[in-house]
């Protein structure tokens, strides 16, 4: 007890018109069954739904539907893609989540800028404990990448409270941490701790802290400082030393004010009575 429209000829098409200016001048409308339209034409643009009603036309698919898909678009074909295209901007919004996943195959969300101010913005918004997660688990050793091919990087933390810091870290045994800077510059890594109070920390296990420069290094101060090392082994030497047969020195001077402005002291806490302080000249050369 159907009713069927059919056209045998293949030639033949079925069309349905209405001059009608209303919202709703053509309804197909099931009111307790499904809808179908299928097509079975094996070519570019074999299923179309358009509105061409000039500027401001809209073509709305909607749906009532409470489940997981209400609106599901599959492509089920072998190699079948979907593709979405917009002569203008396209928005995609959701009130809980969403979830965009691929397999298998490289996959890429991009903006092509072509004037200033072109951002790019993937953001986290909302004021509570949520997190703006990049994880990879890539095994090659570029798994996770940042680059810029022409401008800068910038990275900053606002967080004011107890454990809202800047953390890089690397969780690995043989896992290195390198910040590498192929500047010329005098400045080419900087590392500042900028406001009047705050300072630098570096701690080193028994590996030890190895500083090199291929040029003059200096370490200054405006308080109380201190170069030492804490024997717990004999040979465990503190050796400051100038190297290089030329007319160089190794200064030690005070401008201090005192009696003991400058202070060589061998303390042997111990009281073995072995402690001495020894000076000598490697200069044999004859007056």
């Amino acid at each position: 007890e159907d009713l069927d429209i059919t056209a045998v000829g293949v030639a033949t098409e079925i069309r349905v018109t209405g001059a009608s200016t209303e919202a709703d001048a053509i309804i197909v409308d099931a009111t307790a069954g499904g809808v179908i339209i299928d097509s079975g034409l094996a070519a570019a643009d074999s299923l179309l739904l358009r509105a061409t009603g000039g500027t401001t036309a809209t073509a709305h698919l909607t749906s009532n539907g409470t489940g997981t898909a209400a609106v599901d678009i599959d492509s089920t074909g072998s190699g079948g893609d979907i593709d979405v295209d917009s002569a203008d901007a396209i928005t995609i919004d959701a009130t809980t989540s969403f979830s965009i996943d691929g397999t298998g195959t490289s996959s890429n969300v991009t903006l092509t800028s072509n004037g200033a101010a072109d951002d790019f913005t993937v953001a986290l918004a909302g004021a509570f404990n949520s997190s703006l997660i990049l994880s990879s688990t890539g095994t090659a050793e570029d798994a996770l990448q940042i680059t810029t091919t022409a401008g800068g990087l910038n990275m900053s933390v606002t967080g004011d409270a107890a454990g809202e810091d800047l953390d890089i870290t690397t969780v690995g045994a043989t896992t290195e941490m390198r910040l590498t800077s192929a500047s010329t510059t005098a400045d080419s890594i900087a590392i500042q701790a900028i406001t009047t109070t705050a300072g630098i920390d570096i701690d080193s296990g028994t590996g030890g802290v190895d500083i090199l420069s291929g040029g003059v290094f200096s370490i200054d101060g405006v308080s109380a400082s201190n170069l030492s090392v804490t024997s717990n082994l004999e040979g465990e030497d503190l050796t400051i030393s100038q190297i290089g047969a030329f007319n160089a020195s190794l200064v030690l001077s005070a401008a201090g004010t005192a009696a003991d402005a400058l202070v060589i002291t061998a303390t042997d806490t111990g009281n073995s009575g072995t402690a001495n302080l020894v000076l000598g000249a490697g200069d044999t050369r004859p007056d």
